[in-house]
Order: structure tokens, then sequence, then C-alpha cells
């Protein structure tokens, strides 16, 4: 359920997920900075979390950054103004080959969409610097890294991400990416989501077990992920 929280708990947070009906929000707060990303209805994200793919009806997602040097935010959703969108030259669009898209919903895997969806083609984004809209190659890097960060650091989605990183990966590969979260309760999801993806060898499980003791914590569920990885 989602509820409300003060700037001074958010402060103290690595990572906040927040959750209602088909809302979810996403947050991290450190160092006088606090990144949001609001995210409405169905959406399809790159592989890389970097970009929105799709949306589902009158789904869109509002990314918002705030520090000292002021606050930025990208408002991304279907075109209805039939005006040509912003667009990402570097993601990959579904082929039409390939098995019906997945969608996420509030952090979970569904599909096919039974709605009607709108395509990459019309998926529009902005971009705002302290209310006032610039154009969208300025903040395309911004925005790219804010939203990876924040599906990572607060592990929405971890399982098929985890599942997609060792197809492409391997063990070793998901391993890299737990080193690289800031948020014990997001590493804990990694760890779960790989143990969940199949089987390990005795020197993956190894190592995925000196990892886990050097970086998770009791209040991490630290015992609970090692006596798994101990289990192979």
């Amino acid at each position: 359920m989602a509820r409300t929280i003060t700037w001074d708990e958010l402060r103290d947070l690595a990572g906040f997920e927040a959750e209602k009906d088909d809302h979810r929000i996403l947050a991290i707060a450190a160092d006088g900075r606090c990144a949001s990303a609001r995210i409405d209805g169905p959406v399809r994200l790159s592989d890389d979390a970097a970009d929105v793919l799709a949306l589902g009806p009158g789904a869109h997602v509002t990314l918002t950054d705030s520090a000292s040097g002021g606050n930025r935010r990208a408002d991304v959703r279907g075109s209805a103004s039939g005006t040509t969108p912003h667009r990402r030259a570097d993601v990959t669009r579904p082929n039409a080959a390939s098995p019906a898209p997945l969608y996420v919903i509030d952090g979970a895997i569904v599909g096919p969409d039974t709605g009607t969806t709108v395509s990459p083609d019309a998926v529009e984004h902005h971009y705002f610097v302290d209310g006032r809209e610039r154009p969208w190659e300025e903040g395309q890097a911004w925005y790219a890294a804010t939203l990876s960060e924040l599906v990572r650091e607060t592990a929405y989605d971890a399982g098929a991400r985890v599942a997609r990183l060792r197809a492409a990966q391997g063990v070793a590969g998901v391993l890299a990416e737990i080193r690289t979260l800031r948020n014990g309760h997001a590493r804990r999801d990694y760890f779960d989501a790989l143990l969940n993806s199949g089987s390990l060898s005795a020197v993956e499980a190894r190592t995925a077990l000196d990892l886990a003791n050097s970086s998770l914590t009791t209040g991490d569920d630290r015992d609970r992920i090692v006596a798994r990885l101990r289990a192979f």
C-alpha cells in the first residue's frame, strides 16, 4: 500500500518503493538529492531500463530529480497530437516475430497485454528544468541514467532483470550488477532472484556466498540468503 513519507524519512533511505492500484512510485534519496519515478498504468521498459518502449491505455511515467542545483523532470506518455515524438536512437524495438511482449504492472511481469497499447513510435518524451521545458536532447542522458538507477536501486522487476542478465552474461554478470547496488534490500532481492533463476555451480555458489557475506547485513536477510547458497 502507498503511504506518505516525510522528507526526513526519505532522506535516510537508499531506496523506497510504494504502490497502490495501477500506480507505483520508485524513489531514492541521499546527500541532499531526491529522485523518483511515478509509473501510472502498464508500461514496458527497455532491457537496460533506460527508456520506456511502450505504454498501456492511459499510462504515463513522470521522472523527477531534485537537488541543491535545481529540479529536473521528464514526462513520458503516448502521443495524442500526432506530432513526431522524441526517441532514443539506440533502443531495440520488439521483434514482430518474437512472442507477444510482456508488460510491467505493479512490478509484476504479465502479458500479453489485453488492452490497446501505445507503440514505440508513439511514445513522447518531454524534459523540464525548474518548470521550463527544454529540448529533449539536453535531458536524454540524465533521463536514461536516472531511470535505470531508480529501477536498479529499488529492485523494480528484479526477477526479469536478473533472468536477462544471466542469459546474456551468466551468473558472473548478475553478481557484477549486485556489486554496483548501494541499497542492501535491492541486493537481497537480486540474490533471491538469482537463486530462483536456476542452479549454480560450486564455483558460482562460492563466489555468490562470499559476496553475500560481505555485502548483506542481518537486516537484509543475510543469514537466509547465505543458507540458500550453502545448499549448493
